[in-house]
């Protein structure tokens, strides 16, 4: 999957994530903490990715 569609793909579910939490579908608390945690994990995750490295600091032995 290419940089731009991985890239989507974490904007789409955050857009969901504001969203469900401004039709009441989730605490309006568990959306603020998602809208701010999600932002900052889909950028670790998709910079890590597409630089060759592992996010859970996988490395050899």
């Amino acid at each position: 999957m290419t940089k731009t569609a991985t890239a989507l793909i974490w904007a789409a579910a955050i857009i969901m994530i504001a969203v469900a939490g401004s039709r009441g579908w989730i605490s309006r608390e568990s959306a603020r903490t998602m809208l701010i945690v999600m932002p900052v994990l889909a950028a670790i995750i998709v910079l890590r990715r597409f630089r060759g490295q592992r996010c859970c600091g996988g490395g050899q032995a």
